[in-house]
């Protein structure tokens, strides 16, 4: 072979080389294509006027993609087929503009869709024609995938034209996909709060591809599910199953346990009566339980834990999985006084055998001449008007609301509004423009009287923890907006406004914060829960004496402050 003719060879075969390795970089991997479906197969669930309508069976669209695409790995040649599949649905008109009104009501902090224009995922015609539906999208309030029941409280069932299917199909790949694609677009254009995640809602969506495509039993999916909902960083939000159930038992142990500074330390006795068959006291501080660490039992259950904050995290962890069990008996270690660590077996019961409603034993009680004190889980709402023309002469009210209140915010409005002012905005998901949030309504109040009803005019003393969650934050945020008031305690739940919930196939339910909660500023609510002015937590000490820290140091700080005009 000549020097010419060897030249050649070689700079055929580079190029040879160059052009099999830009096709490799061209080929998308099945989680690629997976990742593009999803986001183009809810973006035209949502946006599409005839699927929008409810015209097409989107379901079992899906499934025939998913089967087409499995011969496909070019990327040019996956937009086409992504592409035809699309325009399949029916031409659509181009609609008329009209001007936005009130932009200043509108919230996109979640609103972004210029991954329709993103030429690494699609090529050009195909984004073209997703920005067409964009502009041209279905305008109507009757989403055939949003309907939702009519109900005014507590968790409100959505998404109710979904197809329900069997639990029984958990083994078909493409069922557990479409269940991803479902959740992630729901959570994509309809969570309020998706703003605050750290982990992109686009990572997630391709973390997960892998997980669901591989899964190797009916309880590993479940699982999957429960991980997936906790990523959205919200303590409304949950999966119930009767898979879970049997995986994390129906067993509980009579008294539940609080984190402090990393020591489980036994808190609150659900059943004295359970708790003296095994001798547990509150103060106790358990080390183990059936052998393992409480960090240990942390970070196996950790992943599993639905909270908006480390604080409700701990809380949740203490609640539903530290003593929780699928047996009636368990051996714990624990550390009393000074007496060293003791193991032993104790019982564990399911939720039915507990005496009902430990929260509120106490309604309300004068501390002393100048200060009351009201529990707002205790005090019968028909209870009030008494209690406070009873306590009208104090200089201090602690109202309680470490609970979940029984008494509605207005139920104090002719004991304490003067004036009219704010202090919550709503926004909603618009059904119509999916991604973005719409104010649709403030809680505010007003100057209210009532013949023999005097105001009160004592300094108001919020307590809050981790327990105050959802309507007990909205009481928080009441009794916050009058100028005498002073919160004390610790970080909230940090998820207030309403929930909706819905199937995710027969047998699996969950549910998720849907309205916006803020303050008349802006200022958001969700995981940052309401901020105590005062910052006072319980110890391990003052736990084992049987002292409520955050009250006694609601009832010092008034005292020296009364003592220091």
């Amino acid at each position: 072979m000549t020097q010419s003719y060897f030249l050649k060879f070689v700079i055929a075969l580079a190029f040879l080389m160059f052009s099999n390795s830009i096709s490799r970089a061209q080929e998308l991997s099945e989680t690629d294509k997976l990742y593009r479906l999803a986001k183009v197969w809810g973006f035209l669930k949502y946006y599409h006027p005839q699927v929008a309508k409810g015209e097409v069976d989107w379901d079992n669209e899906l499934y025939e993609i998913m089967e087409s695409q499995k011969a496909v790995y070019a990327k040019t040649d996956y937009s086409n087929l992504l592409n035809s599949w699309l325009l399949k649905q029916g031409k659509l008109k181009k609609i008329k503009h009209k001007d936005v009104k009130n932009k200043e009501n509108y919230f996109d902090d979640n609103y972004d869709l210029t991954w329709l224009s993103d030429t690494t995922l699609f090529a050009y015609g195909l984004s073209e024609n997703l920005r067409f539906i964009e502009g041209n999208r279905y305008k109507g309030r009757k989403n055939h995938y949003l309907q939702f029941e009519k109900k005014s409280s507590g968790v409100r069932k959505g998404l109710i034209n979904e197809k329900l299917y069997t639990s029984d199909q958990w083994q078909n790949q493409s069922f557990r996909m479409m269940i991803l694609f479902r959740y992630w677009n729901i959570i994509e254009y309809f969570y309020p709060h998706k703003y605050t995640l750290e982990k992109s809602w686009d990572f997630v969506l391709q973390e997960f591809i892998p997980k669901f495509l591989y899964c190797d039993s009916e309880k590993d999916f479940h699982l999957l599910l429960l991980e997936l909902v906790c990523q959205i960083k919200d303590s409304h939000a949950y999966v119930s199953s009767e898979v879970l159930t049997k995986y994390f038992g129906e067993y509980q142990t009579p008294f539940s346990t609080k984190l402090i500074n990393g020591k489980a330390v036994v808190y609150l006795i659900f059943d004295d009566s359970l708790a003296i068959q095994d001798d547990i006291r509150v103060g106790d501080v358990i080390t183990k339980v059936d052998g393992k660490t409480i960090s240990e039992i942390y970070k196996e259950n950790e992943k599993y834990i639905s909270s908006s904050n480390d604080s409700r995290k701990d809380l949740v962890f203490t609640w539903g999985y530290l003593g929780r069990g699928v047996t009636d008996e368990v051996e714990i270690e624990f550390a009393r006084d000074d007496l060293g660590v003791e193991k032993k077996v104790i019982r564990r019961y399911t939720n039915d055998e507990f005496e009902k409603d430990y929260w509120g034993k106490q309604s309300w009680s004068l501390i002393d001449n100048d200060i009351a004190y009201i529990n707002l889980r205790g005090l019968n709402p028909d209870s009030l008007d008494l209690v406070m023309r009873q306590i009208k002469d104090t200089k201090a009210l602690i109202v309680d609301i470490r609970n979940y209140p029984k008494i509605p915010w207005y139920s104090f409005r002719k004991h304490l509004e003067k004036d009219e002012r704010l202090f919550a905005k709503f926004y909603n998901p618009i059904r119509s423009h999916p991604g973005r949030l719409v104010y649709s309504a403030s809680l505010k109040h007003f100057p209210y009287t009532e013949r023999g009803v005097d105001k009160y005019e004592g300094e108001l003393i919020v307590l809050v923890n981790e327990e105050s969650q959802s309507f007990a934050e909205t009481m928080a945020m009441y009794f916050q907006s009058f100028d005498q008031t002073t919160v004390i305690g610790s970080q909230t739940s940090g998820a207030d406004g309403n929930v909706i919930g819905f199937e995710l196939f027969e047998g699996a339910f969950t549910c998720y914060t849907f309205f916006g909660m803020f303050y008349p500023d802006g200022k958001a609510i969700q995981r940052i829960g309401i901020v105590p002015d005062i910052e006072i937590k319980p110890t391990v000490k003052g736990v084992q004496e049987g002292k409520d820290e955050v009250l006694d140091g609601a009832v010092e700080w008034f005292k020296q402050k009364q003592s220091s005009f």
